[in-house]
């Protein structure tokens, strides 16, 4: 091999290393729960500033949803602010499965019915009480 190809070698295996670290598309461990409701909230602004000579704050407040997914053993509740410009909830059917992932403090990661994925955060977790006997 010459030390051309050697150092190209040297450097797509570096690169084939270094590349899984710095990805966008991270490995994440996926569960599966049932999705049990979805609720709407309001979050508060950071508000409008309109005018130039005296300018006025107009307070304003986004959508904020709240997905409640049940496991064999936890509840969690998932908080995300709505999508689009109507601030809707994502396409997500109550009493069906749905995948989620768990990531560092309250990051969570969802996958809605078309696949998508997206970020809420974990606003509740709770062990599912044990079945009476």
């Amino acid at each position: 091999m010459t030390k051309t190809a050697a150092t190209l070698t040297l450097l797509l295996s570096l690169t084939l290393a270094v590349l899984p670290g710095v990805s966008k598309d991270k490995n994440r461990e996926w569960q599966t729960g049932k999705l049990m409701s979805v609720e709407q909230g309001t979050q508060a602004g950071p508000g409008i500033v309109t005018g130039t000579a005296s300018p006025v704050v107009i307070p304003t407040t986004y959508k904020t949803w709240t997905y409640t997914v049940e496991t064999d053993t936890m509840v969690y509740g998932f908080s995300a602010i709505g999508k689009g410009w109507h601030e809707r909830p994502r396409h997500l059917t109550i009493g069906k499965e749905v995948k989620f992932a768990l990531g560092e403090k309250e990051d969570a990661w969802l996958l809605d019915d078309d696949g998508k994925e997206f970020k809420a955060s974990v606003t509740k977790k709770a062990t599912k009480p044990a079945p009476k006997s």
